[in-house]
């Protein structure tokens, strides 16, 4: 009898401990499962975040293309201010300067559009993506955020190529 008893207790702590086993890995199972749908729950929201920019940003390019007509400084400038308009900046043109002639083409010039521009972060990026998909053959040259206090400040030169006639 005790014989039997004594191999009864074994299964029973045998079984105890296998059920504390199946517990744990079930909780471990559990956390992994919820981390990674809180991982994929993140992923969701920034593409859902990242598509809706997109968005944002191609029906602005659209309006610049209606926009636009020709490639002359004056018209230019209006299509910079209404990008800054569109991303919700101040922009300040404060210098257009004459590029010469294209060497291989006489007929090709350029001219840089020097400008500034004042806003939150997010708000200059948005501009600085719609002036690099400008339909205009043009580049940025060069730019520099600094920030001041709550807003950021940007100077920025615009490299714009255009038929020698209309430079």
């Amino acid at each position: 009898m005790t014989l039997i008893t004594i191999l009864l207790a074994g299964v029973a702590v045998g079984a105890v401990g296998y059920l504390a086993y199946q517990m744990y890995s079930d909780r471990s199972a559990l956390s992994e499962l919820q981390y990674s749908y809180n991982e994929a729950a993140q992923r969701q929201a920034y593409t859902s975040s990242v598509r809706a920019l997109l968005r944002d940003i191609g029906t602005d390019r659209e309006q610049l293309n209606s926009i636009t007509s020709g490639y002359d400084p004056v018209e230019v400038i209006r299509v910079i201010e209404d990008a800054g308009r569109s991303a919700r900046v101040t922009v300040t043109v404060n210098a257009v300067t004459p590029g010469s002639p294209a060497s291989e083409d006489p007929t090709l010039s350029s001219y840089s559009v020097n400008l500034a521009a004042v806003g939150l972060f997010e708000r200059l990026y948005q501009f600085i993506t719609l002036l690099e998909t400008l339909p205009l053959p043009s580049h940025i040259e060069q730019f520099r955020l600094e920030k001041v206090e709550k807003t950021w400040n940007m100077s920025m030169t615009v490299r714009v190529y255009a038929d020698a006639e209309n430079s």
